[in-house]
């Protein structure tokens, strides 16, 4: 995983961008030969720390399921306003549709 912004800093400023309805994704290749994943979920986007909590367990669940069909690379999730109404079987559907992008792209 991502865990500090030393190593979401390159992501940011280098990476490529997938885009979604409620789901931004940032990707860069690294030079591991496993896939890493950063999510960010921002107060201003879900108010309550259970919301929070729930959309980057299923950002984690999701990206463990799909990690074999990704190249090695960095991975950023940002999530975007209205995400917090979205049932789980909308958000797992937005993320399916970007790991397979994902995994034709990079």
């Amino acid at each position: 995983r991502l865990l500090n912004s030393k190593s979401y800093k390159p992501v940011f400023n280098h990476g490529s961008k997938i885009g979604g309805r409620f789901l931004l994704l940032l990707y860069l290749e690294n030079a591991i030969k496993t896939p890493r994943l950063g999510v960010v979920v921002a107060k201003k986007r879900v108010k309550r720390a259970v919301g929070r909590n729930r959309i980057k367990r299923l950002v984690r669940d999701s990206f463990r399921l799909h990690q074999h069909d990704i190249k090695s690379c960095d991975i950023v999730i940002l999530a975007r306003d209205g995400i917090a109404e979205q049932s789980n079987e909308a958000i797992l559907a937005e993320l399916e549709k970007k790991w397979q992008k994902l995994s034709k792209d990079a």
